[in-house]
């Protein structure tokens, strides 16, 4: 069923193709990391969105008095509440491993302090102190944002973990394409000119003026 399901999704087979193109899976895989978080930013201004994006979080776990800085707080447009959010979008990593969410099993080898704190969050946010741009706020639990997540994916992530949502930057895409959200289409936009640019001027040796 998972394969199928990928078959038919446009977000795997952008990312996946065939082994002989695996040099051009990575180059692109590279490439989305550095602006992927952008996306994130632009759905989260969306109207009509489940969630607004207060900035980054940092989060401490006490006693240790250390603090691990995560991607998002999102606030929730339907009840007011604020959630950490941290994202995983390693869509060619270890051979695809990790482009679709699809067991809660995935996420034991992202072990890490950040992401050790983050999963603690998720099972008990009241014994966390998170800040937002220096200022304590109150959290009701954590948000995982992954590359591509199947049904049984984001249930099994949910029930084993404590996680509040699962979502995806697939969906998320789904979603600005469908609007037609301008933002998004202005923000690739440039970054299509950016990287037309470079790579003209790489064939020809020079700078072109702009």
């Amino acid at each position: 069923m998972e394969k199928e399901e990928n078959r038919n999704n446009w977000f795997c087979s952008l990312f996946k193709t065939s082994p002989q193109f695996q040099d051009r899976d990575k180059f692109l895989a590279r490439l989305f990391g550095i602006f992927s978080e952008e996306i994130v930013k632009i759905w989260c201004e969306s109207k009509g969105t489940l969630y607004g994006n207060l900035g980054r979080p940092r989060i401490f776990i006490p006693p240790s008095k250390k603090g691990y800085t995560l991607d998002f707080a999102l606030k929730s447009r339907n009840n007011g509440k604020i959630y950490v959010a941290e994202m995983k979008c390693w869509v060619e990593y270890q051979n695809y491993k990790f482009l679709t969410l699809q067991s809660a099993d995935q996420l034991t080898e992202l072990s890490s302090p950040a992401f050790d704190a983050f999963l603690e969050v998720a099972k008990n946010p009241s014994c966390c102190q998170v800040k937002v741009e220096g200022e304590t706020k109150p959290v009701a639990g954590a948000v995982l944002i992954w590359g591509d997540v199947s049904r049984a994916g984001r249930k099994s992530v949910r029930k084993r973990t404590g996680i509040s949502e699962v979502l995806s930057l697939k969906e998320m895409i789904d979603d600005l394409v469908k609007c037609g959200n301008k933002s998004y289409v202005d923000f690739l936009n440039k970054l299509n000119l950016w990287c037309n640019d470079l790579f003209k001027n790489l064939s020809f040796g020079r700078k072109r003026k702009i």
